[in-house]
């Protein structure tokens, strides 16, 4: 797998998002802007904590041209001086994600 794989992108677990929301709404801030995410990682990371639950996973990267070529590393300390810090484990977010996709289809 090329680079793309080894890319570092934000995620954000949904019970983070909520917490963030919820903190915001309680706080007088205003017109701030904030870095919300759980965590960095990269394709290759993300990958492997779905394998952990599914491990049948197979994942064909295709070649094609990536519309954003770069890595990036989110800093949230404004986020968490300011407003909240987050407590969201990623991988649970992911383990809770699959769990509501059952019902859906079985993987």
């Amino acid at each position: 797998m090329g680079t793309n794989y080894e890319y570092h992108r934000p995620y954000l677990d949904v019970q983070d998002a909520e917490q963030t929301i919820q903190a915001l709404i309680k706080s007088d801030l205003k017109n701030q802007t904030y870095n919300v995410l759980s965590g960095n990682y990269t394709c290759r990371e993300i990958i492997s904590m779905i394998k952990e639950t599914v491990p049948s996973l197979q994942v064909e990267m295709v070649t094609t041209p990536l519309l954003n070529q770069f890595s990036y590393l989110v800093d949230n300390t404004k986020l968490a001086r300011d407003v909240v810090s987050l407590t969201g484990d990623i991988r649970q977010g992911i383990n809770n994600t699959l769990d509501t996709l059952r019902c859906v289809k079985k993987y």
